[in-house]
């Protein structure tokens, strides 16, 4: 396999879109008509202006885009985002700040305090955008150190395990890492603790729960904002479609966290059961 590129469906907004997206991240636009293509005598004569198929390219980026929606019409998913892999912190902020006019900056570019440069959007097409750059990850973190109490920002230590993820956070930081990691030992002591992605995570018939530390505030993912049990409470916390930000200046909602984490657990129970018993191919 060469390559997997993200190819985008519009509602007969295609080339508006994609040249939105050229604004924001430069390169050379591609278009073709259903009226400059072979369809063009097969198709009504409403859609001779609609977009084919369209291609913007720069360097090693492909964004693809059509106006050609199936059958059974539009529907915008939550399941697949665009991952924007910036060169630098002034890429990173000027694609977010581009990207996010007119749409919901949920979550504005910040250096965590595991090195990574992050942040992520919904624009105003209804498309999920997540920007990082991966020239700022694993360079820095906040040591626990004379030094770091006086907010400098040291060589990265990589984490070998949670113990020492939590243990390079100043104290206070450090405090609430350790209550979410008891609750969720607490909840769910079958879960194999790893680190994932450079950041605390829990594995129970796949992934369970994940949690990280930010300049501001402590992240807990996947967060069901989709569930209607869940929708009332969460939406009082700020964060991304499956993201949750405890601010660390506030206390930590852990009866929140552990009703979610005892829903994720029943929800992988049963996605599992499900695939014992999901009759093979022959």
């Amino acid at each position: 396999m060469k390559a997997i590129n993200p190819y985008l469906t519009f509602n007969g907004n295609c080339r508006e879109a994609m040249n939105f997206y050229k604004e924001c991240l430069g390169g050379e636009l591609f278009f073709q008509t259903v009226g400059d293509s072979p369809l063009a005598d097969k198709m009504p004569v409403q859609m001779k202006e609609s977009i084919l198929h369209s291609t913007l390219t720069r360097e090693n980026l492909v964004l693809m885009g059509s106006d050609m929606v199936a059958d059974g019409g539009l529907i915008k998913g939550n399941a697949v985002s665009l991952m924007l892999d910036c060169n630098s912190e002034e890429e990173i902020r000027n694609c977010y700040t581009k990207l996010g006019e007119d749409g919901e900056a949920t979550h504005p570019p910040e250096l965590t305090l595991r090195g990574a440069l992050f942040g992520d959007l919904t624009d105003k097409y209804g498309n999920h955008c997540c920007c990082i750059s991966l020239k700022v990850i694993n360079r820095f973190v906040y040591l626990n150190s004379k030094q770091n109490q006086h907010g400098n920002l040291m060589k990265r230590i990589p984490a070998k395990n949670v113990s020492e993820y939590i243990k390079a956070f100043p104290p206070a930081v450090r405090a609430k890492l350790s209550e979410i990691r008891k609750t969720v030992k607490a909840i769910a002591p079958q879960a194999d603790e790893v680190i994932s992605y450079g950041i605390p995570g829990y594995k129970y018939h796949g992934m369970l729960f994940y949690f990280a530390a930010f300049t501001n505030h402590i992240s807990v993912y996947p967060a069901p904002r989709n569930v209607e049990a869940f929708k009332k409470e969460l939406a009082a916390y700020k964060g991304g479609k499956g993201t949750m930000q405890f601010p660390l200046d506030k206390p930590l909602p852990l009866g929140l966290i552990k009703r979610i984490i005892k829903f994720r657990i029943k929800a992988n129970e049963e996605k599992t059961a499900l695939k014992k018993v999901k009759p093979k191919k022959s």
